[in-house]
């Protein structure tokens, strides 16, 4: 069974008691974990103090976008890592890819396995109308 973005695992140690995670991302390096405490951890396929992991949770609907209640039609913002560029748009698709669109140009971003490494975070937002009509111009 293969380990995706939004599972519980219990990782037992050689060395310390077994801890609870959430996995944030998975990659072929290893798996960014999030502590209960929020703290991240990354633990990796080669580390030696790993006896056993073992899933806890699995997400009725395990994908990015249900997990963080984004639907088709959301309007969203996604946060870029590497500059300070934010991409504004519609949701169009979800599943293991999220098709966005903005501008009249699509974006796809794959999810399956978390927010890829460049991208700090997607977050809901409001249509842009409603954004527009709730700027008031003083006088």
């Amino acid at each position: 069974m293969s380990i995706e973005y939004g599972y519980i695992l219990e990782v037992q140690f050689k060395s310390k008691e077994p801890e609870l995670f959430f996995v944030e991302r998975v990659s072929e390096e290893g798996l960014q974990l999030h502590t209960r405490e929020g703290d991240p951890v990354f633990l990796s396929a080669e580390d030696n103090d790993i006896a056993e992991v073992v899933i806890v949770f699995i997400p009725e609907k395990p994908d990015y976008a249900s997990i963080h209640s984004i639907q088709v039609g959301s309007w969203v913002k996604v946060y870029f890592k590497t500059n300070q560029e934010v991409l504004y748009g519609k949701i169009l698709k979800t599943g293991s890819t999220l098709e966005i669109e903005s501008n009249d140009v699509k974006y796809y971003i794959p999810v399956q396995y978390g927010l890829p490494k460049d991208i700090e975070k997607i977050e809901r937002s409001v249509p842009p109308r409603i954004q527009r009509e709730a700027v008031v111009e003083l006088p």
